[in-house]
């Protein structure tokens, strides 16, 4: 409660509950992820008139599940250069962090990323909102760059009589 002015008592209204919550503050624990709404109904009492105030006050609370991590990428066979695309497939994620490499991260939701040398890269997705973290990885292989293939040159034969 952080009204202003001295109120004299407080009722908190909780979902699902029917007897309010008489207490200057309070905490609470949801176990299921939504939308909520609370009340809080404030009273005042004014020694100078005899009389009082009431307000009723909702407080709107968007309460997050519990961050599942997943993500896919295009191509799966990938060479040196190629344009890489990473979808998020998580649900509940408020933040994303992508790492490439020990040097490359990004904070985007579904990346591209293009892998500028060959090898075995562990590419990470980390993700988080207020009631935690999840974390998941693949290893990709990264293949040399295709070459061209040699350009043929037809040599002529001159025949000398």
């Amino acid at each position: 409660d952080s009204s202003s002015g001295l109120p004299t008592s407080r009722e908190w209204y909780l979902p699902d509950s029917i007897n309010p919550i008489t207490s200057a503050s309070i905490t609470l624990t949801f176990t299921s992820p939504g939308p909520k709404t609370i009340l809080v109904e404030l009273r005042s009492f004014n020694s100078c008139t005899l009389g009082g105030d009431t307000v009723l006050r909702p407080i709107f609370i968007e309460v997050d599940p519990t961050p599942v991590c997943d993500f896919s990428f295009a191509p799966t066979s990938i060479k040196v250069g190629d344009s890489v695309t990473f979808t998020d497939l998580s649900s509940g994620a408020r933040t994303w962090l992508w790492q490439f490499t020990s040097a490359d991260s990004v904070s985007q939701q579904s990346p591209k990323y293009v892998f500028q040398s060959a090898g075995t890269y562990d590419v990470k997705l980390r993700i988080t909102n207020s009631c935690g973290t999840a974390t998941k990885s693949y290893q990709i292989e990264v293949a040399p760059a295709a070459t061209s293939p040699a350009e043929i040159t037809p040599r002529s034969e001159v025949r000398r009589k």
